[in-house]
């Protein structure tokens, strides 16, 4: 990585003159920050801009038009290249004032994940801001600065006519992460009276059909557990639903609390959040468990309540919520309890897996509420599997009970040691209880 330093991207279709001036600024204000990196991302235009590459620490991609989206997603990837610390963009047709380099480079020292900031348009001074959500105030990529790390692989819809710029931001700023909002003022936005951008609109007093656009840019699925352990039956499943559905689908994981480690672990594959009684939720698909209380703050298509819990916890716990029109059983236990307490069938979702090409010595552990009377005949079942099948693997299992099962690719473990430090090199973890399956 590139410490300290921004990589600049600029879409650029048919605005020549502005570009100009555009570089222009930038250079000068780069003489006192000369680690910054240009990326001009030429979108088909009819324009020559070999011109630019005439300008230091400046790159000129030319690719076939596509739309802004694409020529962003495209400056993304050569920013990724590049390997700078922190990423912003900018519109070729617009303009940047003296404090542009000197404010993002002072705020993203202080450590900042993204910063937000206000702007103006000298057109129309006139125009007001009506609404105090900072996502419709700031609804346009260039009014934030943002860390590599926090966008990396986060790329714009580019079937989207209206709103990707929003749809791109509430991906990127939905982490918990550290931020602020910024008064200064360092944009010019040149307003151009055709266009019908989201940005537009708002400044326009459109409200009401730019809000009716947000439901493009909901959220896909949201995940919501109360509490992230760092170890357990519903944290192994998250763990591997985000392995194996991560990379390819929109997926958010929502929690009140959680270990450190097990987010971090998770945020591998899908976006986490933490959330705070009162913060909607706007999403496609929603999945709690047993803990319904965050359904009130939750507007959604459809609402999944995953049932994991045996007949007797099932049976005292379950209080149907009137939003829910969906349940998911984890085993066919659960399915039977539900339908014994409910009257109704449930479909049955197994525990995704994701079968790795295995090392040469497969490591599992199994470490949450094991039991022997649940347990050994699960343990038996898969070593039994695993030796049929050739695989060499060793199993660390942490327990105080003595009743151990003999077998030469087993171990065991105190419970009294930190449990956490050995997950990290561990394939996968075992979960045992027969009755949640």
């Amino acid at each position: 990585m590139i410490q300290d330093a921004f990589s600049i991207i600029i879409p650029a279709y048919n605005t020549g003159g502005p570009l100009k001036g555009l570089l222009d600024s930038l250079q000068k204000q780069m003489k006192e920050f000369p680690q910054t990196h240009i990326i001009v991302v030429d979108d088909g235009g009819e324009e020559d801009l070999r011109w630019v590459k005439d300008y230091p620490n400046t790159i000129l991609h030319r690719k076939k038009n596509g739309g802004a989206a694409s020529a962003r997603n495209k400056g993304l990837e050569l920013a990724e290249e590049l390997g700078t610390e922190y990423i912003a963009f900018l519109d070729s047709d617009d303009e940047i004032y003296d404090n542009y380099l000197p404010t993002i480079y002072g705020d993203m020292r202080e450590g900042y994940a993204w910063v937000s900031y206000d702007w103006e348009c000298d057109k129309h001074k006139d125009w007001a801001k009506q609404t105090d959500d900072p996502l419709m105030i700031n609804c346009a990529v260039w009014a934030y600065c943002y860390r590599a790390d926090l966008v990396k692989g986060i790329r714009f819809p580019e079937h989207m006519v209206l709103a990707e710029d929003q749809a791109w931001l509430h991906k990127v700023l939905l982490d918990d992460v550290k931020h602020k909002h910024s008064p200064t003022i360092f944009y010019n936005y040149k307003w151009i009276g055709n266009d019908n951008s989201v940005v537009h609109r708002y400044l326009k007093g459109e409200l009401k059909e730019v809000r009716e656009e947000q439901r493009q840019v909901m959220l896909k699925n949201v995940f919501y557990i109360s509490n992230i352990n760092s170890i357990g039956g519903i944290e192994t499943m998250l763990w591997n639903m985000a392995r194996k559905y991560g990379p390819d689908h929109d997926i958010t994981v929502l929690y009140k609390t959680g270990d450190a480690k097990q987010i971090e672990r998770l945020k591998q594959f899908v976006r986490t959040k933490r959330w705070r009684k009162g913060e909607k939720i706007r999403c496609e698909k929603f999945f709690c468990n047993l803990d319904v209380s965050v359904l009130s703050d939750v507007e959604a298509d459809d609402y999944y309540q995953i049932i994991h819990a045996d007949y007797k916890v099932y049976k005292i716990k379950f209080h149907p919520h009137p939003d829910v029109n969906h349940y998911l059983g984890v085993s066919e236990n659960t399915c039977r309890a539900f339908h014994e307490v409910s009257g109704q069938d449930i479909e049955l979702c197994y525990n995704p897996m994701v079968v790795d090409k295995p090392r040469k010595i497969l490591h599992l552990i199994t470490a949450s509420r094991m039991t022997w009377e649940k347990g050994r005949a699960r343990i038996e079942a898969l070593a039994r599997a695993l030796d049929e099948a050739g695989i060499p693997f060793l199993w660390t299992i942490f327990t105080d009970d003595k009743d151990a099962i003999n077998h030469p690719s087993i171990v065991y473990a105190s419970t009294r040691l930190n449990i956490t430090d050995y997950i990290a090199d561990a394939d996968y973890l075992v979960q045992l209880s027969d009755t949640e399956g």
